[in-house]
């Protein structure tokens, strides 16, 4: 047994020389070893852990940030160890397990932070969405009410063009009467003669009609409608406006949500490499 005894401590010997040079190999090697010779030597199965772990001291062990306890060669190392070394391989198992959950636990403080912002910008987003929406219906009313007013324009149009081809009608009118009568009619009328208006007639008449239909045109027409229109028109230009402002509010918020996800990927990201052995 003496000779057992002092073969393992030498075998251990080598395998802690070996982890010191950081040959995970030849202490691997000399582990298996050492557990052909007395496979209840708790000893090689830590430094297997360990290796397993690519853990070579116990300052690594004490830094790992993952739970040792989920190790099989850890409780095989607890299960053959002495009672007075016990406690001492549990608490490493009670460091790595706070190591974790302190890592978890800041990972989960980031990501909660990312989710309560990425909530507050949805709720923005939201808001505008609504807006949004107000907007348009508003914008499809005044689109309506254009096209109301933009078809009563064209009908009073056709008042405003006939009363200017009335006029247009009175002065050829009154041309031919000023003919007729320069060419001798009125000396002729004077004279008693009815004859000049036979040709004066149809143009008096012509031009009686025409001066009936401009008034006529002139009573009912009105602009208002073009007025209206210009209105209308101004309202939907600055609906227009306040829609290009929401949508650039919108881009702003969903380029913040991206932001928040990219940062939060960053920091969790970083926080494992400050634990590199995190999985």
């Amino acid at each position: 047994e003496t000779s057992v005894n002092g073969a393992i401590d030498g075998l251990i010997k080598r395998i802690e020389l070996f982890m010191e040079e950081r040959d995970a190999r030849q202490a691997e090697t000399y582990c298996e070893r050492a557990l052909d010779i007395a496979p209840t030597d708790y000893r090689p199965y830590w430094y297997k852990m360990m290796l397993s772990l690519g853990l070579f001291n116990e300052t690594e062990l004490s830094e790992y940030t993952y739970a040792i306890d989920k190790n099989k060669h850890y409780w095989n190392a607890i299960k053959f160890c002495p009672e007075k070394t016990r406690g001492t391989l549990l608490n490493y198992g009670k460091i790595t397990k706070e190591n974790e959950e302190r890592v978890i636990n800041e990972i989960r403080v980031e990501r909660e932070k990312s989710n309560k912002e990425i909530e507050r910008i949805k709720v923005e987003m939201d808001k505008l969405n609504e807006q949004k929406v107000s907007f348009e219906n508003s914008k499809n009313i005044i689109e309506k009410r254009i096209k109301k007013e933009q078809d009563l324009e064209k009908e009073y149009d056709a008042f405003s063009d006939s009363m200017q081809n009335s006029k247009n009608k009175i002065l050829v009118s009154f041309i031919i009467c000023l003919i007729v009568l320069g060419l001798g009619g009125l000396p002729a009328i004077l004279d008693g003669d009815m004859s000049p208006f036979i040709v004066m007639g149809p143009a008096l008449l012509w031009m009686f009609f025409h001066i009936a239909n401009y008034f006529y045109c002139r009573k009912n027409y009105t602009d208002e409608h073009k007025i209206k229109v210009r209105e209308l028109k101004r309202e939907e230009r600055e609906i227009n406006r306040q829609i290009s402002e929401n949508e650039k509010e919108v881009n702003k918020y969903k380029e913040l949500m991206n932001q928040v996800q990219k940062d939060e990927i960053a920091k969790i990201e970083m926080i494992r490499k400050r634990n590199k052995h995190f999985n």
